[in-house]
C-alpha cells in the first residue's frame, strides 16, 4: 500500500500543481484586465453618457470588483464564458468552438513539420560533424532563430504567393493555403529542435556503451538507431510542453498575417477592442490547453526516466 502511494504521489503533486497554475492564471487575468483603461464601448465615436451608464449596468461592469470576480470564477469553472461586448449574438464558448478547431489544426501541422524536420536535420548534423552540412544546418538554424514570425510570414508571402506564384498568400480551407503558415509557425521550434537534437546525439555518441556497441560489430545504422536514438530523444520529450506553447503563442500573429479564421485573430480584435470576456475566455482556455499539454508532458517524462518521480 505505501508502495503504490509512492507510486502515485509525485504524479498526484504534478496534477495539484497545475491546478494551482490554473488558478494564478485566471486571477491574474482577471485583475489585469480590470486593470486596463477604459472598456468595450469606448469607441471613437464617444456614446451618450446615458447609454454608456446602461450599457455597463447591464453587462455588471458597474458592480463592485469582488462580485465580478466571483461571477467571473463561477462563469469559468462552470465552462460559461459568457457573450461578446462587441460582437452580438456571439458567445465566447461559441468563439471558441468555431476558432479552435482550425487553430488546432495549424498547430499540429506546425509541429509535425517541427519535429520531424528538426529530428532529421539535428541527427543529419550530428553525424556529419564538422562537415560542411552540420555548418549549413547551424547557420539555417541560427537564421530560423533570429527571424520574428510576423518577418518570415511576410517574406514568405512575397516570394511564394506574390512573386512566384507557388502557394496562396492568405485564407483557409485548401492545403495549399496552410502550407506557408504552416511553415511560418514551424521554423522557430524547428531550428530549436535541430539545435537540441544535434547537440544531444552527439553526447550520446560519445557514451561508452556506444563504443562497446560498435565493437560488437553492430552496423552505424543499428548503433545509432536503436542504441542512441532513444537517449538523444529525452530532452525533446522535455522540450515538447514548452514548444506546443510556443506554436499555440505563436499562431496569434500568424493567423493575423494570412487571415486564417482561428482563435488568433479573435485574440487580436478583442485586445483591440477591449472585448473583455472574449479576451479573458481565450486567455483562459489557452491556458488550460497548455498546462494540460505540459502535464502530459511531464508525466510521459516521469514513466520514461522514474528517476525523476521519485525526486519529485
Amino acid at each position: 500500500m505505501l508502495s503504490l502511494a509512492g507510486k502515485i504521489r509525485p504524479y498526484l503533486c504534478l496534477m495539484l500543481s497545475r491546478l494551482a497554475a490554473l488558478f494564478l492564471i485566471v486571477t491574474l487575468t482577471f485583475f489585469l484586465m480590470k486593470a486596463l483603461p477604459g472598456d468595450p464601448f469606448n469607441q471613437e465615436q464617444a456614446l451618450p453618457d446615458q447609454i454608456h451608464k446602461i450599457l455597463r449596468h447591464h453587462y455588471g461592469l458597474d458592480d463592485p470588483w469582488h462580485q465580478q470576480y466571483a461571477r467571473y470564477l463561477k462563469s469559468v469553472f462552470s465552462w460559461n464564458l459568457g457573450p461578446s461586448f462587441r460582437f452580438q449574438d456571439r458567445t465566447v464558448n461559441q468563439i471558441i468552438r468555431e476558432g479552435f478547431p482550425v487553430s488546432a489544426l495549424l498547430g499540429i501541422e506546425a509541429l509535425l513539420i517541427a519535429v520531424s524536420l528538426g529530428i532529421f536535420l539535428g541527427t543529419l548534423g550530428a553525424l556529419r560533424k564538422g562537415s560542411w552540412t552540420d555548418s549549413l544546418i547551424l547557420i539555417f538554424a541560427s537564421l530560423s532563430i533570429s527571424f520574428p514570425s510576423f518577418l518570415l510570414g511576410s517574406f514568405l508571402q512575397y516570394f511564394f504567393g506574390l512573386k512566384w506564384g507557388l502557394f496562396p498568400i492568405a485564407r483557409w480551407g485548401t492545403l495549399m493555403q496552410s502550407i506557408l503558415p504552416a511553415f511560418s509557425l514551424a521554423a522557430l521550434p524547428c531550428a530549436f529542435i535541430t539545435r537540441l537534437m544535434r547537440t544531444s546525439l552527439i553526447e550520446v555518441l560519445q557514451q561508452d556503451y556506444m563504443r562497446t556497441a560498435r565493437a560488437k560489430g553492430l552496423s552505424e545504422i543499428n548503433v545509432v538507431w536503436f542504441h542512441g536514438m532513444r537517449n538523444a530523444l529525452l530532452p525533446l520529450v522535455s522540450y515538447l510542453g514548452p514548444l506546443s506553447a510556443n506554436i499555440l503563442v505563436g499562431s496569434f500573429v500568424i493567423e493575423k498575417i494570412y487571415a486564417i479564421p482561428g482563435l488568433g485573430q479573435w485574440f487580436v480584435n478583442s485586445v483591440l477592442n477591449r472585448d473583455y470576456t472574449v479576451l479573458m475566455g481565450l486567455t483562459v482556455f489557452y491556458g488550460l490547453i497548455l498546462l494540460f499539454i505540459v502535464l502530459c508532458m511531464d508525466l510521459l517524462y516521469c514513466w520514461i526516466d522514474p528517476r525523476i518521480g521519485r525526486a519529485t
